[in-house]
């Protein structure tokens, strides 16, 4: 009773540790490119457009944010920040306000976390003209506020 049962269990370990490494890399092989990766950059997006510089405090750390539009010279479409330096500031958001006033209103939209170097994009309702500003959450401060648009 036994006998027949380990003849069973070492064929199919001897199946499997042959026949599952040589179908996995046949599916690797046979796979389809992934439709999601990232795109191969354009001529569109090499054009580098500098937006502004500016000195923001954050207790007693100052450094300097400088603002990177990529895309069209005359309509960057997608956005980069940069700064002098790391420093430590876990919530840093980024808010959107179509308006000539350089001030955060409560309906301004959420862009998104303050990331050195990942690439962002403005809200679909951006206008001509507005400011994007750089706030601190936890402390309730906005630190910059920098101009975008047509003036």
């Amino acid at each position: 009773m036994i006998r027949p049962l380990r003849t069973a269990h070492r064929k199919a370990f001897l199946f499997l540790g042959i026949g599952l490494p040589v179908l996995f890399v046949a599916a690797v092989v046979s796979r389809n490119p992934n439709p999601l990766g990232p795109a191969p950059p354009s001529k569109e997006r090499t054009m580098v457009t500098p937006l502004g510089e500016q000195a923001i405090q954050i207790g007693n750390q100052k450094m300097f944010v400088r603002l990177t539009g990529l895309g069209a010279y005359d309509e960057p479409r997608q956005y980069v920040f940069s700064n002098s330096k790391q420093f430590a500031a876990p919530e840093l958001l980024l808010y959107w306000y179509a308006s000539d006033n350089p001030s955060l209103p409560a309906n301004a939209s959420l862009v998104g976390q303050f990331v050195t170097g990942r690439e962002f994009s403005l809200p679909k309702e951006q206008t001509d003209k507005g400011f994007l500003f750089l706030y601190d959450a936890p402390h309730k401060k906005l630190l910059a506020a920098f101009p975008l648009g047509k003036r």
